[in-house]
């Protein structure tokens, strides 16, 4: 092979497959090193395959989750397909596991992590269709990725190639795909499944032999048992995974990681709808007991008699007082569950209730605040939601919902707990919408872009050619500022002409965006300490200020009087910090419940609370902001 294809000159070899190799390559143009993926010739020389492959590298280039490997470009040079994609510092998941399974933890925080890049690429439209160990490159800190999106396809289509090459690899393929029907989203998680196998036995389920013998086992044996010193719920979360008929898998990767998740901590992920609720206990309880919905709440391990429980909570409670960690309410575990994914949590206007939307949910819950109980449930229709966000008065949410007929915008009045409109989108969406101070245009994320949406009329009316990991409109909604995990600035668009406004220089890349209140500046988030919070004006190209926080921002939200504005970090363990927008002094410390994706936060209207929705485990966190962290 040629030392040089176009602008590349390639270096060492870094990995081969079915589909073809991998080089260290240095991109000319840009001036960059690269990992330059060169398929077979023989993918070259079908012209439908051309056709297929642009489509999904396009779609795969969209893919904007932090742990989804950036396909930088794509095409066609001298006959020749290839995938130009960012070089990841490490090594992958199958050099790991040569040396002997991983510990437990480790291992389902891999496997957390590969969920979340398998959910953004479902979300999108994309079955990744060859999991497995070698996919997964594992950089300094055990930070995951997911490669070799290079043989993605839509979701239904087949898992035969023309030729009748089965695409993908046998030792972690799903029956489905085995027997050439149709590959879907569950097709990727029983690969997870079989991934997570291997972490915890150092191989895959059925070994890497014989094909015959596997295409037997995957088809008709359950996955062997995993060894003793492996907690017996995570194989539980392996046997779900690995379930033959997809129907009963788990219905999205997230999902099978916050069991596998909640296997750890020995508890499994509470679901929403309840078993039936057990007889009131007819004496009187204690005063200072802990008062826990029934309907969120779960078995426990083992059955204990009613006057030990009481003891121990009653102990439990002396305790917290004693140690004062009273300004954290937890809930989690035997307390509230709040469902598989959830994408949003909001306040309505008067702070008596709040809503949580759930991935993958028709529904959005609605709570009793001072309950913490569901009251009732606002049905979506027949799509799924796939993200959420509350305007900033907390009398509407909007949520991006799919479905095999289209997806859809839809906005639900708070007010009245009802659904208010509904609005066909023109393209898949592939996150959350925002929406702009004064309820004028909400912006829809898109494979191609932003979908605005004129609320007035109801109706699309443009779609802005900027891809970005994070959105905010200006008040008017007039502009919209993006900004790109990749890239160290915040670009502002003209919406009604699409055209560029103007680009900030930010001291490090952002990956958060959210608007203050009244719409007139922006707080951004990042991955770098010295720059975690970035204070900007869309007016002006400079940023307003910088601060400093104890670590990585993962989770972004603004008090509704616009003084405070709060952040989940990813310290060691986790907490939840403020900063003060007057003084810009900082207060960290609040609880945190450990994840490994993402989190939604609200801050209550009083300003009092913030609720964390931990999108791994499912589960709540109320911390009391009125008092200093303990």
């Amino acid at each position: 092979m040629a030392a040089e294809l176009g602008p590349y000159r390639l270096g060492r070899l870094l990995g081969r497959g079915g589909m073809g190799e991998v080089f260290h390559a240095w991109d000319t143009r840009r001036a960059r090193w690269v990992a330059l993926k060169l398929l077979h010739p023989r993918f070259g020389a079908d012209e439908a395959y051309r056709q297929r492959f642009r489509r999904e590298a396009e779609a795969a280039a969209e893919l904007r989750e932090p742990h989804v490997v950036p396909v930088h470009d794509y095409g066609e040079i001298d006959g020749q397909l290839y995938l130009d994609m960012r070089l990841i510092d490490g090594t992958d998941l199958a050099t790991l596991l040569r040396s002997g399974p991983l510990e437990p933890r480790r291992a389902v925080g891999l496997i957390t992590q590969v969920a979340a890049a398998l959910d953004a690429a479902h979300a999108a439209g994309l079955v990744h269709r060859d999991v497995k160990p070698s996919n997964v490159l594992v950089g300094p800190d055990d930070f995951a990725h997911l490669t070799d999106f290079g043989i993605a396809r839509p979701a239904g289509s087949m898992s035969v190639a023309e030729n009748g090459m089965v695409i993908g690899t046998l030792a972690y393929m799903a029956p489905e795909r085995l027997r050439a029907e149709p590959a879907d989203a569950r097709s990727d998680v029983y690969a997870l499944a079989c991934v997570l196998h291997a972490c915890l036995t150092g191989t895959a389920p059925f070994g890497e032999g014989d094909s015959s013998a596997l295409v037997g086992a995957h088809l008709y044996l359950s996955p062997p048992v995993l060894p003793d010193d492996v907690p017996a719920a995570l194989g539980e979360v392996v046997a779900r995974g690995m379930a033959k008929d997809p129907a009963a898998r788990y219905p999205r990767a997230g999902a099978l990681a916050a069991d596998a998740a909640a296997a750890l901590r020995r508890r499994p992920t509470a679901p929403l709808d309840p078993p039936e609720p057990e007889p009131e206990p007819t004496e009187p309880e204690p005063a200072d007991r802990l008062a826990v919905p029934r309907r969120w709440s779960m078995p426990a391990p083992w059955p204990l008699p009613t006057w030990f429980r009481r003891a121990l909570v009653v102990a439990l409670v002396a305790l917290l007082v004693v140690v004062g960690v009273s300004a954290v309410r937890r809930y989690t575990g035997t307390g509230i569950s709040i469902g598989v994914g959830p994408v949003a949590v909001a306040f309505t206007a008067s702070g008596a209730e709040a809503v949580i939307a759930n991935a993958g949910s028709r529904t959005v819950s609605v709570l009793d605040v001072r309950g913490r109980t569901v009251v009732t449930e606002i049905l979506l229709g027949a799509g799924r939601t796939v993200g959420a966000v509350p305007d900033a008065a907390g009398e509407q949410l909007f949520v991006t919902t799919t479905q095999r007929a289209g997806d859809e915008l839809v906005v639900v009045d708070l007010r009245r707990s009802a659904v208010a409109a509904t609005i066909p989108l023109p393209e898949p969406t592939v996150g959350a919408p925002v929406v702009d101070a004064r309820r004028t245009t909400v912006f829809v994320p898109v494979r191609s872009g932003v979908v605005v949406v004129d609320l007035a009329t109801g109706r699309v009316t443009g779609r802005l050619d900027r891809g970005a990991t994070g959105l905010a409109p200006s008040a008017d909604g007039t502009r919209l500022l993006g900004v790109d995990d990749r890239r160290s600035t915040a670009d502002v668009v003209d919406v009604r002409t699409g055209a560029p406004a103007r680009s900030i220089r930010l001291g490090a890349p952002a990956h958060l965006a959210v608007a203050a209140p009244d719409g007139e500046v922006v707080y951004l988030g990042s991955a770098d300490p010295r720059h975690a919070l970035t204070v900007v004006d869309p007016d002006r190209a400079t940023p307003i200020d910088e601060v400093a926080l104890p670590g990585p921002v993962t989770g972004l939200a603004v008090s509704r009087d616009g003084d405070r504005v709060f952040a989940t970090l990813a310290t060691d363990p986790p907490v939840l910090a403020a900063v003060d927008t007057a003084t810009e002094a900082v207060t960290a410390g609040w609880f945190v419940e450990e994840f490994a994706d993402s989190v939604a936060l609200a801050v209550s209207p009083d300003g009092t609370e913030v609720w964390i929705a931990n999108t791994d485990l499912g589960t709540l966190t109320i911390d009391d902001v009125s008092r200093p962290p303990s």
